[in-house]
């Protein structure tokens, strides 16, 4: 079985997205494992970064998709996760042959989350969302699972399957007094998963070096190594490059071409603490 990891903030715009496509990046690239990256979010950020707009417009229009495969699940029919996903085969270059994937989605996702759940099939509807994840993890070495803000039915599934649960936070006051919340939301939806944090959105100020100064030492803060936790892991998510990279992503580039030196290391490095933190469970 391959690793489940979601990450996770009740906020929005803290920078999750970013952080699941660039550990996606980084684990085919660095660690030449195969990835599928899983938009759980129904705002589709993932999906629109990662597929043209094209093959986005078909995806919504086949329903090749989360609600497709759940969809056809409900129906009970002989299908599996994998004939949903979108293959993303040369993005990196020189890893053509290590398998990196999409499970996309829209936003005709809200509704239909809502209907199943309105209709009594919340059961139902939690058992067919299992069965994608534990499916994926069977095929893949790694899932990203890109969760949406807020508390969902869907989220919460992701959570339980996880190996380990990601939170971005930002370097502000306000993400510090959250923090223990969230651990908190995680923890009771999925007792036995570890939650690492991982900051995003670098700002060279006061407050923020204020936040730093607090979480450094921080367990539950990833860190990553030989670096500690000093902004070694929030260029990824605020260079212009970056963003540059998010809002028109190319194809078959080298990782250092898509996102720039700085944020590739940054990257490189909550990866491979990241696989550390999994190794670690696994010999649990």
């Amino acid at each position: 079985m391959g690793s489940i990891i979601s990450v996770v903030n009740r906020k929005g715009g803290v920078g999750k997205t970013t952080l699941s496509i660039g550990l996606a990046d980084a684990f085919v690239s660095d660690f030449q494992l195969s990835t599928v990256v899983v938009d759980l979010d129904p705002q589709a950020n993932a999906t629109r970064c990662l597929l043209p707009d094209d093959k986005f417009e078909k995806s919504v229009d086949s329903q090749r998709n989360l609600k497709g495969f759940l969809s056809i699940e409900a129906q009970n029919l002989d299908r599996r996760p994998t004939d949903y996903v979108h293959g993303m085969i040369g993005t990196i270059r020189g890893r053509a042959h290590v398998a990196y994937a999409l499970m996309a989605n829209s936003d005709s996702f809200w509704g239909y989350e809502n209907e199943e759940l309105r209709s009594g099939n919340e059961a139902s509807f939690r058992a067919r969302l299992e069965r994608a994840f534990l499916d994926l993890a069977s095929f893949y070495d790694i899932v990203i699972v890109d969760c949406p803000p807020g508390q969902t039915i869907s989220a919460e599934v992701a959570l339980k399957h996880s190996h380990l649960v990601l939170c971005p936070i930002t370097p502000e006051r306000m993400a510090l007094w959250g923090k223990d919340l969230l651990k908190s939301y995680a923890n009771e939806t999925a007792p036995n998963v570890p939650v690492k944090f991982v900051v995003s959105m670098k700002q060279n100020n006061q407050t923020a070096n204020q936040f730093f100064e607090q979480i450094e030492q921080d367990p539950d803060v990833l860190k990553t190594p030989g670096q500690g936790t000093r902004f070694s892991s929030a260029y990824f998510s605020r260079s212009v490059r970056v963003q540059k990279h998010i809002e028109s992503r190319r194809q078959n580039r080298h990782m250092h071409q898509l996102w720039g030196n700085k944020a590739q290391l940054e990257l490189l490095n909550i990866a491979r603490a990241i696989k550390t933190e999994l190794d670690e469970c696994e010999s649990n």
